[in-house]
């Protein structure tokens, strides 16, 4: 669905769109419980130091708005913590590395309180991982790929209303940095 990182009100105004060919989704109404299995782990240690390693492509604000424009501006803020900003947009999406905290358990855990913002046992590369979308004020990924470790990718603000898909430059961001990560890996 496309709609899978929007609100539920987005999601009745937007048709169903297929996902992206290594994103599945689905959502469930009961709570959550566990938190579904890493079938099988690679490790983030290589690219803690240097997480802004993760995306190599130039990913153009342009593929989003339908105007030409620069590629990202990458920015290493701390250890484990890339920041993608677009030149002459207010739009910004974090790419985290957890090398020894449990942050797919954490957000599992929050969303057992709030449902209806979060979208569960979704699998990126065959990863688990969760989704959550806060009105239009951000969408936030977080993919587990071994015991303690863990990426999450955060865009603020969302796309404007009215967008095809109002997380799309996190999408696009977590793409290329899942797709290094596996291939660098594998």
């Amino acid at each position: 669905m496309v709609c899978l990182l929007l609100s539920p009100v987005a999601c009745a105004e937007i048709p169903p769109a297929p996902l992206p060919p290594q994103s599945t989704g689905t959502s469930t109404s009961a709570p959550l419980t566990t938190v579904p299995p890493i079938d099988d782990p690679i490790s983030l240690e290589r690219w803690a130091g240097d997480p802004c390693g993760l995306l190599q492509s130039p990913i153009r604000f342009d593929t989003v708005s339908g105007s030409d424009s620069p590629a990202a501006e990458l920015s290493q803020v701390s250890r484990g913590l890339c920041v993608a900003t677009w030149p002459g947009e207010s739009y910004r999406v974090e790419v985290e590395i957890f090398t020894d905290r449990d942050i797919l358990g954490e957000e599992y855990a929050k969303a057992t309180t709030d449902l209806r913002s979060w979208i569960p046992d979704m699998r990126i590369h065959g990863f688990p991982a969760i989704g959550h979308v806060r009105t239009d004020v951000l969408c936030r990924l977080t993919i587990g790929v071994a015991d303690q470790q863990g990426l999450q990718f955060r865009q603020t603000p969302m796309q404007p209303p009215g967008s095809h898909d109002r997380c799309l430059l996190n999408r696009k961001v977590q793409e290329e940095a899942m797709y290094r990560l596996v291939k660098s890996t594998r």
